[in-house]
């Protein structure tokens, strides 16, 4: 998760303690809550008014329509929104699905389907249907070490991180997709899977590489504000 970080302020503490009888659950006068604390409502309206931030859902297809082509509008449109009503956004970004079904939703392709059909990285079905709690649930997911998704991804990030977005007063952070095993996650990991994702040539050291790669493209693209 690549999330923007203000400075703490200083724990105040009193000159003196003492001892008393009871439970005391106070805080020292000078602590205050950080301006960006909160709940997080995702992608609906919050429906209290303790919940003080929201959260949206983007998908790497709509933000990279066609090769070199990103569009950032609905992200940078959200946050002005958001900063309006002095709320805070947190973004999970869906990257290397080709299919989602849960019980809640069926999502389309997250990779763009330029990527897809130029490169035709391998597909592998996370056989997400073994966990017994939700039957029927379906998670297909392009290898993330395929060489041309991988570029393309990183192109992506670095475009992402020219945008303006990484710098926004109002970005409260990117949830960035991994491995998983949250019903609806992007890589999601049993035993079957596993065996299908050797088969498509996954290795320890290929997909160590391939998870740290990423979250070292994220940093650079976000910079000091990672």
């Amino acid at each position: 998760m690549i999330v923007r970080m203000a400075a703490l302020p200083a724990l105040m503490v009193a000159a003196a303690v003492t001892a008393t009888n009871g439970w005391d659950f106070s805080l020292p006068s000078g602590t205050a809550p950080r301006p960006d604390a909160g709940l997080v409502s995702m992608d609906r309206e919050a429906a209290r008014p303790e919940i003080l931030h929201e959260g949206h859902t983007l998908r790497w297809a709509d933000l990279n329509p066609a090769p070199g082509v990103y569009d950032f509008s609905r992200p940078l449109a959200i946050l002005k929104a958001a900063a309006a009503r002095n709320r805070k956004v947190l973004f999970r970004l869906r990257t290397f699905t080709t299919y989602v079904k849960t019980p809640w939703s069926e999502e389309p392709p997250a990779v763009p389907a330029w990527l897809l059909e130029r490169d035709k990285p391998p597909v592998v079905d996370m056989a997400a249907d073994e966990d017994r709690t939700y039957p029927g649930c379906v998670v297909r997911v392009a290898v993330p070490w395929d060489p041309g998704l991988e570029t393309a991804h990183r192109d992506f990030i670095r475009a992402l991180g020219a945008s303006g977005i990484p710098s926004h007063p109002a970005l409260l952070g990117f949830y960035v997709h991994g491995i998983s095993t949250s019903l609806g996650e992007e890589f999601w990991f049993t035993r079957t899977a596993f065996t299908r994702l050797v088969k498509a040539g996954m290795t320890a050291s290929l997909l160590e590489e391939s998870f740290a790669g990423r979250l070292r493209a994220w940093a650079k693209a976000f910079g000091p504000d990672a």
